[in-house]
Order: structure tokens, then sequence, then C-alpha cells
């Protein structure tokens, strides 16, 4: 460079130019290059451009509708390119053509649930189409059910695959479904069938069995079903219409087997089966409140009767009626005792019937090994069976005989009483044997003794737990003691020298005879005669008593040894 010149040296080379051709494919679109838009009906365009510079190309519609549901979609340019917004740098000639192809639309429908597939799709190509949800649950026991597609495509199944080669519309279908709950009023019973989803507009039949057995004494019992809170319909069958949610309870009784056994009594069970007052049945409901009534005493008109005795079996009781809360099965015997009505009959140790104004104290032991000691002789009702006798007393005296130790009760009738009470006859008079009454007679044995007093005809009876005895008869200031067996001689004469009918006859005899001696002294007035040589009379004879052989007098009406009666 030299005085502030300078001097530049360019060295030119010539550019190169390629032809570029822009096209679509089919002309659906306007093409914008380098931000100019060719109309597609100007193309192909074609474009001279030096090799490396660069240039914008864009497709202005990406798609393109033919109709409805069918549309052209691009695709890619012709070298592969698929972004429809391009650079180009150029390098060389190149024919750039926008591709397109057709589409058609899938129309997936569905009122519930998710589907998957729907859109646009290639001409040619397979849409797989598919639903989420098969089961939409609305949280009020109501639901939909995918039931299957229908449209151009008819299928059941949750997925399908679809040829695009023409615009398609699917839908899916459900069914409205019902939530229907039935269950046992007793848990333990377990779940009845019938239950579950069910299509809305169904018609539902659903039975139940009146008694469900748990065992030969334990068992449910059906008194009807309860639909939605309504009242109870005592039946074992329902029908039901699906127009909304519905609950069904189907009621039973847990019931437990009575079983009540007496021959006697009309036994009366009360309590509730299936929630109801009932009588006289087999099965009543848990829990109830059972009341058990007998007649305890069954008087059958012929001496005979029957008493309840107690309860046995599940329960034990002695009283007739039972009032009791059901908690388990219960099988009741009814214990009766027969009992006979007797009266009794005390006898003497020769078997010969004595009655005593005071009779003895008879304790027995009944079979059920009660003590009985009230008992009414003239008629007392005693039970069926052996009785031991504890106790056979008079008068606080032992009067039981050695073998007399129990009374075997086999009816109605009287029972002979053996006792050792002896019975001894008195009689008193005087010594014209005139019977005498009002005299005393005591008996004496063994330091018992008692007293009686002789009746009109001159006879006192007396009984003695002692075969030996003394008698002891006073009368007048007179006194005459006998001893004996009385076993032997149950029978004794008693004579008293005076009694008051000898003395008055005594006493008026001896004044007739001073009378009469007065007045014939009187009337005597000659001397008197010479006295004459008294006449002996022969001493009366002696007799003797045919049973016993004692000497008897020709007078005596009894034997004054044995007391038999030897004279009419």
């Amino acid at each position: 460079v030299e005085d502030g010149n300078f001097m530049i040296r360019a060295l030119v080379e010539k550019v190169p130019y390629h032809t570029i051709r822009i096209d679509s494919s089919p002309k659906v679109s306007d093409i914008i290059v380098d931000g100019e838009i060719i109309n597609s009906e100007d193309l192909p365009v074609t474009f001279d451009w030096a090799e490396g510079s660069t240039h914008t190309i864009e497709v202005a519609n990406q798609v393109s509708e033919i109709e409805r549901d069918t549309r052209y979609s691009f695709l890619k340019w012709s070298d592969g390119v698929e972004e429809p917004f391009r650079t180009l740098t150029v390098t060389e000639d190149l024919e750039l053509v926008a591709l397109y192809t057709v589409q058609y639309f899938l129309s997936v429908t569905s009122y519930y649930g998710d589907v998957k597939g729907g859109g646009w799709y290639d001409s040619g190509s397979r849409a797989e189409v598919s639903i989420t949800q098969i089961q939409v649950d609305h949280g009020n026991d109501t639901r939909h059910i995918f039931i299957g597609w229908s449209g151009d495509v008819i299928s059941n199944e949750r997925s399908i695959s679809i040829m695009m080669d023409s615009p398609h519309g699917i839908t899916a279908n459900w069914k409205k479904q019902y939530h229907l709950l039935t269950a046992f009023s007793i848990e333990e019973i377990g779940v009845p069938e019938g239950g579950g989803w069910r299509d809305a507009g169904e018609i539902v039949y659903l039975t139940t069995p009146l008694v469900i057995e748990i065992d030969e004494d334990s068992r449910y019992k059906c008194a009807g079903y309860v639909i939605d809170g309504e009242a109870l319909r005592p039946k074992t069958e329902v029908k039901i219409l699906m127009d909304k949610p519905h609950k069904l309870s189907w009621i039973y009784y847990h019931q437990f087997r009575m079983k009540v056994h007496s021959p006697y009594g009309d036994p009366e069970i009360s309590g509730n089966s299936l929630g109801k007052p009932v009588k006289n049945e087999d099965w009543f409901d848990k829990d109830s409140t059972i009341t058990v009534r007998l007649r305890p005493l069954v008087d059958h008109g012929n001496s005979t009767r029957r008493v309840f005795s107690k309860w046995t079996g599940t329960i034990s009781e002695v009283n007739p009626d039972l009032e009791f809360s059901l908690l388990k099965p219960h099988e009741l015997n009814a214990l009766w005792k027969t009992q006979y009505f007797m009266t009794f009959e005390f006898t003497g140790p020769e078997g010969e019937p004595i009655y005593l104004a005071i009779p003895p104290t008879l304790v027995l032991i009944s079979p059920e090994g009660e003590e009985i000691s009230d008992i009414d002789y003239f008629g007392s009702w005693i039970d069926k069976g052996r009785h031991d006798v504890k106790e056979l007393t008079w008068k606080g005296i032992d009067v039981r005989t050695p073998d007399f130790s129990f009374i075997d009760v086999k009816g109605p009738g009287m029972l002979s009483v053996p006792t050792l009470v002896y019975s001894l006859t008195v009689r008193v008079s005087d010594i014209f044997n005139i019977p005498i009454s009002g005299a005393m007679v005591k008996l004496l044995t063994n330091g018992y003794e008692t007293t009686e007093y002789t009746q009109l005809e001159g006879m006192a009876t007396l009984n003695t737990p002692s075969k030996y005895y003394t008698v002891r008869v006073s009368y007048l200031g007179q006194s005459i003691d006998i001893s004996g067996n009385a076993s032997v001689t149950p029978f004794i004469e008693a004579r008293i020298y005076f009694s008051i009918i000898s003395l008055s006859l005594i006493l008026t005899v001896i004044a007739i005879g001073i009378i009469v001696s007065i007045v014939v002294l009187r009337k005597r007035l000659a001397p008197t005669p010479a006295r004459r040589s008294p006449i002996t009379t022969p001493e009366r004879g002696l007799n003797k008593c045919s049973y016993c052989g004692a000497e008897i007098r020709p007078d005596d009406v009894f034997c004054p040894n044995c007391g038999k009666k030897i004279k009419d």
C-alpha cells in the first residue's frame, strides 16, 4: 500500500445451481416456500437454488377433510422426512413431494367407563378398541355392566380390532343392575341363596325352607319375610320386581323341642312359637318363657288316686308348676305316687279285733323314706308299696308283735294291725249273782294301770299291754284282787259279798221277819209247843266246769276260774 492507495484482489468462482421441484400428492394442501404460499392448484413448482443455499418448506394443511369422517392427513415428504415443516440446504437437484394418506374416523361411544381406540386411522390400518371398566358401581346399590359392542361391529368382547377401510362407529352397551340383599334374621344360619346383583326389570323368585334342622331337638323355623322394612309376610316364597334395590330378610326363630311326659294330671305347656303365644306344642322359641301346669292330684273315684311326686329329666323339681326361660331342649318326666284309701283295724294277740278308746300310735316309713305319723285310722290315703313299721305304741308302751315289721299296701281296703294289747272282761256280782254296776275295776301290770267302772250288767272291759295282770275290784268298802293270764283267762268273775240290791233285800227280809215274828207272838196264847228235833239238810253238792275243770256252784252262770259261760 503506497500513498494511501490499496489494491483488492478478488477471486470469483462460479456457483452451481440446482433444480428443486416441489409438489403434493394428492394436491390437497398449499405449500409454503420461504414464507410464500403456493396454491395447490399451481403445483408442482420448480426452483433453481444455488448450491449451499438454505430454504424453508412447509405444508400449509397437515389435514384436509374430504367428507364427514374421512380426510387426508400429511404422511411425510418423499425423501422420508416426516416433519411437515422443514429446512432444506441445497446440495443437489431434488424433487420433494408432500405425501398424504386417506384417514377414516372411528367413533367409539360409551355412557359409562373409559374407552380407548377412538379417533382417526389410516386407511387399511387396524384400530384396537377396548374399554377399561366393564363394571361401574354408583355406590347406591345400583351399577352398570358392560355387555358388548354394537354399531359397525357387534361383539361382547371387552377388546376388539377393526379394519379401517371406511369410517366406523361403535357403541359400548351397558345394562343396569340393582342389588338384592338377602339375609337370615339369625346370622348363625348363614347367607340365603338368591341375593346379589339383578338386572333392572327382572322378576326374581325366591324360596326358603320352612324348617332348618340343627339336630333332633333343635331347629330354625321360618315365620315369613320382610322386604324393604315393610310388615312381616308369613310366607316362605316371594316374587320381587327389580325396579330398584331391595333388601329381603327371612325371619327365622331358633326353637328347642319340649318333651313332657306324664300319664296323669293333663300337663299344659305354654310358651311362644314364631313370636306368638301357643299351648301344648312340641317346639318353642329360644329364650321364650315356658310355663308347665299340672294337676297334682288325680282321684279315680275307686279309693285310688295318683299324687304328683316330682319332675325328673333335664329339670328336677318337686313343684308341679314350672316356669323358666327356654335356653336348651328339655325333656321332663312326671313321677306319680299311687295312693289307696285305707282304714285300720287293730287286733289283739289272738287276731281278735280290739276297740280302744285311745288308739295305738302307728308310725310308718314310706317307700320313699318319708315318715308317716298323722294317720287317720278311720280313713287315710296311703302310698302303694311296702311301708316299714317304725313305731307301734299304746299309751307310750311298745305293743308291736315281733313279726310285724312292715305293711305291704297293694290296694284299697282295711289294714289289720296286730298288737300286743290284750282285752280283759271283768264281771262283778254279789253273792246272789246279781250284777253290780258302778264297781271300780283297776288293772295293774308291769307299772301300767288303768281304771274302769262296771256298767248296768256289771261288766267292765279293760285293755292291757301285758298278758299277766292283777285286777282289783272295789265296791262299798269291799275289795278283791284277782291275778291271771289274759291270754288264758280273758274273762273273769269277781264276787263281792254285798251290793246295794242284796243289802236292800236282806234288810227287807229281816224287817219282814221281825214283823211276822211279832205278829205271830202276839197271836199265840197257848204255851209254847215242845221243840222238834232239827232235821239236817244235806249239804248242797258241787259241780265242775266243763272247760277248765274248776269247781262251780249250781247257781253259777260263769265259771269263776276261766270266765266261760256255763249256764243260760
